[in-house]
């Protein structure tokens, strides 16, 4: 294998790279520049604007408890990622275009790392630039800058850039600290512990062992902790929902040749990011028989891209480290060594990326083209990246807007379906709404959410009879599925049947006495039938009525404080109990 033999110092100094780090950053800036205006969407309300940790500045709570998610029953923890998106609460409150213009800053910051990786590797200024360029421009970052959460992505590519260029200049222990200050951050660093040896190959020519059980340590010592906090030693959000990432339900050899498939796709979108879609979920991408032709195809075509890099390894080392890089930062999000949560999505490329950025960047130098046709060339590239990342941004611009794009470049995938759906029925589409439903259902196996907004579509057309049906199946499918009781529950109320709805919300609390949700549905009918009571001069079981409707919000607000309607629901209904009237 050859082995750099220049000497392992050389990740060069600031001095006289202002124009290619200032060309850089202006190109990230520019490329992201109109995403600004987008809002916060679907994660970035469970992990910031719902979060009390975040809204309340809890920093005991941030790094005592689970933090990521929490309303979810989450227990990721993260606490770097969250005590910064706390700051950036506390310091401009709820403005996602300040949250999203740090991100975007972050994404800058990467690029110019790699554009210096470029540089340790002693790539030609050319490429170097190009490298940084690349990563700044290319369009599969939009998942990971249009979400505010893909600040987690943004920050643990940083430390996994600058833990190494320390380790090449064999600053182990700024490494090591980098390295545990990662894992705070989000937890696929553990990656960089794969890259040492290969780190040492290449710069160092030797293995050095007693680094890897260093290494080896701070992550031990970070699961530990891990542990003490959030009550596991992993996130256990691996792969458990056929939803989510089909691959699971499949035999070993079926997963790995559909995931081989999943990689090659990867691959194109690395060269040809169009189109890009937020959801890849059930039905997006057919799962087929080991040895149909797309698969072995897939596999074909994984294998030699791999005889072909190895080849031009033989003839630049860097190429071979580059190789290595990809393949171990993208094997532990790849769903072939294991199943993750979702069979894929473009933020899972972010950080591999880095090392394709660089290769195309030597790729180009490298073309056998007539003198000044690769730059030109180049920068069609580069044009061609730009305007599919302008594009692109548009369609995060809300929930709406990512929801029906979505539709349009994952048509066959169930989750796009029902999130479409649900978009369809806030703006009163019942019938679309319906529709959608009814063909993510034909689907077969899906959970209770399709029948749940089924039967939402059914109410809107004043069709009762099969919203009940609908709702009553996404209860059985989901027993613990809230809103099927809670909507069910709402139709009994608008049919006069209160007993059947209360009837309805006791067992619902049966199964979840701590939801707040409930508590405040089971107040609201005891109210409406209180005031049915008074109509028909029954006052004294309208009083003890009342008087239960008051219970439930008292425990709805007991469980939620922050539960806006609870509140000025109980107020009103407590002046009214202590007046004359009632």
């Amino acid at each position: 294998m050859p082995l750099r033999t220049e000497p392992a110092g050389g990740w060069v100094r600031w001095k006289g790279l202002a124009l290619p780090v200032g060309l850089i950053l202006l190109a990230a800036w520019l490329a992201s520049a109109n995403s600004l205006r987008n809002g916060f969407l679907f994660d970035d309300r469970s992990a910031i604007v719902e979060n009390p940790k975040v809204t309340q500045a809890d920093w005991s709570g941030i790094w005592r408890e689970p933090s990521w998610f929490p309303l979810k029953g989450d227990r990721g923890w993260r606490p770097l990622t969250t005590s910064s998106f706390a700051f950036d609460w506390l310091i401009h409150g709820p403005k996602p275009a300040y949250f999203r213009a740090k991100n975007i800053l972050l994404h800058g910051l990467n690029s110019v790392l790699v554009f210096q990786m470029a540089r340790l590797l002693q790539c030609s200024p050319y490429a170097s630039l190009a490298a940084g360029l690349l990563f700044a421009l290319h369009p599969a970052h939009t998942e990971v800058l249009n979400p505010i959460v893909g600040r987690g992505d943004l920050l643990t590519t940083a430390c996994f850039l600058l833990a190494l260029w320390a380790y090449v200049r064999g600053r182990t222990l700024a490494a090591l600290l980098i390295f545990a200050f990662s894992f705070l951050v989000k937890e696929n660093t553990v990656t960089f512990l794969f890259m040492l040896p290969v780190l040492d190959i290449y710069f160092f020519r030797r293995l050095r062992l007693k680094n890897y059980l260093l290494f080896g340590a701070v992550l031990a010592g970070y699961l530990c902790l891990r542990r003490f906090v959030a009550g596991e030693f992993m996130p256990t959000a691996q792969a458990t929902n056929p939803w989510d990432n089909p691959l699971i339900s499949l035999t070993a050899g079926g997963r790995a040749s559909n995931a081989l498939f999943v990689a090659a796709r990867y691959v194109f979108l690395l060269f040809v990011p169009y189109p890009l879609s937020a959801d890849y979920s059930y039905n997006a991408i057919p799962m087929l028989p080991v040895l149909s032709a797309r698969n072995v195809c897939a596999g074909a075509l994984l294998a030699g891209s791999a005889a072909g890099l190895a080849w031009w390894s033989l003839r630049n080392w860097r190429a071979g480290f580059l190789a290595l890089f990809f393949a171990l930062t993208f094997a532990l999000v790849s769903n072939i060594p294991f199943p993750i949560g979702t069979v894929m999505a473009d933020r899972l490329l972010y950080l591999p990326s880095a090392a394709f950025c660089v290769l195309a960047a030597l790729g180009f130098e490298a073309a056998w083209l007539p003198r000044g046709c690769g730059r030109l060339l180049l920068a069609l590239y580069l044009a061609f990246y730009a305007v599919l990342t302008l594009e692109r941004n548009k369609d995060w611009a809300s929930d709406a807007a990512l929801f029906k794009r979505t539709l349009e470049t994952s048509p066959h995938s169930a989750k796009a379906m029902v999130n479409a759906g649900k978009i369809y029925l806030e703006e009163g589409n019942f019938e679309l709404a319906r529709d959608l439903n009814l063909k993510a259902i034909e689907l077969n196996g899906l959970p209770s959410l399709p029948y749940s907004n089924l039967g939402l579509a059914y109410k809107g057309l004043r069709r009762y009879a099969e919203a009940e049906k609908a709702f009553w199946e996404a209860i059985q499918r989901d027993p613990e599925s809230l809103d099927g009781y809670v909507n069910l529950g709402i139709i009994y109320g608008e049919q006069y049947r209160y007993d059947d709805a209360i009837a309805l919300f006791t067992r619902a609390l049966a199964l979840r006495p701590g939801a707040a949700k409930i508590h405040y549905n089971m107040a609201f009918t005891y109210k409406l039938k209180g005031g049915y009571m008074l109509k028909t001069e029954k006052r004294r079981e309208a009083h003890a009525l009342f008087r239960k409707a008051l219970e439930h919000y008292d425990a709805a607000v007991l469980i939620d404080p922050g539960y806006s309607q609870a509140v000025s629901q109980r107020q009103s209904l407590s002046e009214a109990l202590a007046g004359p009237k009632l």
